[in-house]
């Protein structure tokens, strides 16, 4: 019986998510360090998707980076020349480690890259009929709650 739902706990729910088995293959592949900065955090933290979940970043071996909390964050939330930087850097990482890597086997069929109609930004997406991202969604929600609630 615990042998069943630790396999159940193994089983991912979504393809983006990062099983477990991943997670100790890639941290063994990268020796239990962050690959930017080589700060030495633990085996079995491998959290950062190359391609992100946003855009259906799948979470395969090829796809998974081991980032500490401060890389992790610099990459996810960086634009501009230093996003393309760091990305190149993670790119050429990762093809040294598979040399058949490519970044089309890394998302999942069924997304689509959409660009948002109120913020411009870019978003992945299931739905044909999706023409705003989460972000601004949630915020329209929000300033249709404010507005209907009264203050006495």
């Amino acid at each position: 019986m615990r042998s069943i739902r630790k396999i159940r706990q193994r089983i991912k729910k979504n393809p983006t998510d990062i099983p477990y088995d991943v997670k100790v293959s890639v941290a063994i592949r990268d020796n239990g360090m962050c690959i930017n900065c080589k700060n030495k955090k633990g085996i079995g933290q491998p959290n950062a998707h190359f391609i992100a979940r946003q855009f259906g970043g799948l979470g395969i071996e090829e796809n998974i980076l081991e980032l500490c909390d401060i890389c992790h964050k610099e990459f996810d939330n960086s634009i501009g020349k230093e996003k393309v930087q760091l990305e190149q850097k993670y790119e050429k990482y990762l093809k040294s480690k598979y040399p058949y890597w490519n970044k089309e086997m890394l998302v999942l069929r069924s997304y689509k890259i959409k660009k948002c109609k109120l913020c411009n930004k870019e978003f992945g997406t299931k739905s044909s009929k999706e023409k705003i991202c989460k972000v601004c969604k949630n915020n329209l929600k929000l300033k249709q709650l404010a507005c209907s609630t009264k203050i006495s």
